[in-house]
């Protein structure tokens, strides 16, 4: 059985309202006492009411969606902390700043687990010009950074988003090193999860070099660059897909506000980026 986050809530919600519904008198009965009086003493006279039934399953019903839930946030938690390659095996999908328990399987080719899904770049792009994706809200497993505010579509979400932080140099912004699966996405941000604002022509640069790799050869996988805009993640028209190993880009701001640079990795085995620069001009 597949259930969402949102169906088990509203499993809780919907029997937790009827228990407290019928636990409150009405009007009427709370000014009678000689009818509460009469209510007990019929109360007492039966052993066990049919309500009561319907009480006692409605609560197990309660305790059981709770405790399902429970354990599925705990198994979301648990899998978002888990590394993405662990002996060589890509256990999931997500991105990761590079470190010295990953840094032996840069540039190589993966095998994947089992709770692994790959898609070619090709896939990507029909789905999205169909708009046939899966992935719609209730099916998402991952939060959301609190800057993003709005979703331009759903249905093309990534599999994954990881925010990384930026450090600020003389005049630009240092990205880190970061390796990241097919279809999850890397969101920069400068200090306390802020973005760049840009007024309207200015444009943030970026500059950064894959690692070599052995799919393609070594030429370099392809990224899918988009942006967030005041809050709002723009998705419904995917960036360029820009494949090779030196990787610029310019996101040039049609209008004033606050943005955030995205990448989404668009090939079947996990992109290493090294670390990188953005500044405004």
């Amino acid at each position: 059985m597949k259930i969402s986050f949102y169906e088990l809530f509203d499993l809780m919600a919907e029997d937790a309202l009827e228990l407290l519904s019928e636990d409150t008198p009405d009007s009427e009965t709370q000014s009678s006492s000689e009818a509460t009086i009469n209510g007990v003493l019929e109360m007492i006279s039966q052993k066990e009411r049919p309500h009561v039934f319907k009480k006692k399953k409605m609560i197990r019903r309660l305790l059981l969606v709770a405790v399902i839930g429970i354990g599925v946030s705990a198994a979301a938690v648990a899998l978002a902390n888990q590394p993405i390659i662990l002996n060589g095996v890509l256990l999931r999908i997500g991105a990761e700043e590079i470190n010295d328990a990953n840094r032996a399987y840069v540039g190589k080719e993966m095998k994947a687990g089992h709770t692994a899904e790959v898609r070619r770049e090709s896939e990507i792009r029909e789905e999205a010009a169909a708009g046939t994706s899966s992935r719609l809200e209730s099916e998402r497993t991952y939060e959301l950074p609190d800057f993003i505010k709005g979703i331009e579509s759903y249905e093309k979400l990534p599999y994954a988003m990881d925010t990384f932080e930026s450090k600020k140099e003389d005049g630009y912004y240092t990205t880190p090193e970061i390796i990241f699966t097919n279809n999850a996405m890397v969101i920069f941000t400068k200090e306390g999860n802020k973005g760049w604002k840009l007024k309207k022509g200015q444009t943030l640069h970026f500059e950064t070099e894959e690692y070599p790799s052995e799919v393609n050869q070594g030429r370099g996988q392809a990224i899918i660059y988009t942006y967030i805009l005041d809050g709002k993640l723009m998705n419904k028209d995917y960036g360029d897909g820009r494949r090779g190993i030196s990787q610029n880009y310019d996101l040039k701001a049609e209008k004033s506000g606050e943005y955030y640079l995205c990448l989404t990795g668009a090939s079947s085995d996990p992109i290493s980026i090294k670390s990188g620069r953005l500044y405004v001009e």
